[in-house]
């Protein structure tokens, strides 16, 4: 994705006595270890006309928007957020509270419901046990259900608001956890 640039002109001139892009002409490189000015430029590119490590430098150096992509990268795909300021927050705790109260009137709520939906009727007959039937509403029921559902979720978000009221984490073990 680099571009290769040439401040002298033409690339594809060879300087006396240089030979060819493939031959071997030693320097220090990117590594500093006698590289090869073809290795250094990638197999089948030009060779700079200097060769030394500062020609180098420039002739390789990213362009701004390889920049600007290294940077967005640095970053992580998530934007950095501070979690400090959210942990350890005591009004977690009254709203943990009132949570509990409505799921315990949810409850009280869900029990009278649920009694008013299932009503039983007895028909006395002569010379016999009454028939007795019961009655089931709908109605009454769901409401029961959905009284007692929605009172479990408050539950487990008052759990929640509790641990997030009372958690402290040192620095060092939060970006740990990550």
């Amino acid at each position: 994705m680099t571009e290769a640039r040439s401040d002298t002109g033409s690339s594809d001139t060879e300087t006396p006595g240089t030979g060819s892009a493939g031959t071997e002409a030693t320097g220090t490189g990117a590594t500093g270890t006698g590289a090869t000015a073809a290795g250094a430029a990638g197999a089948g590119s030009p060779v700079p006309a200097g060769g030394g490590p500062a020609e180098l430098a420039e002739e390789f150096e990213p362009t701004a928007e390889e920049r600007s992509h290294a940077a967005a990268l640095a970053q992580g795909p998530y934007p950095a957020t501070q979690a400090a300021p959210d942990l350890h927050q005591p009004k977690r705790a009254l709203i943990a509270a009132g949570e509990l109260v409505v799921a315990v009137v949810l409850v009280l709520v869900a029990v009278w419901a649920w009694n008013r939906g299932i009503s039983t009727l007895a028909y006395p007959l002569e010379g016999r046990d009454p028939l007795i039937s019961t009655r089931y509403e709908g109605n009454w029921l769901g409401t029961a259900v959905a009284a007692v559902t929605v009172s479990a979720i408050l539950l487990l978000d008052a759990v929640r608001q509790l641990v997030l009221a009372a958690r402290t984490r040192p620095g060092k073990a939060a970006d740990a956890d990550v």
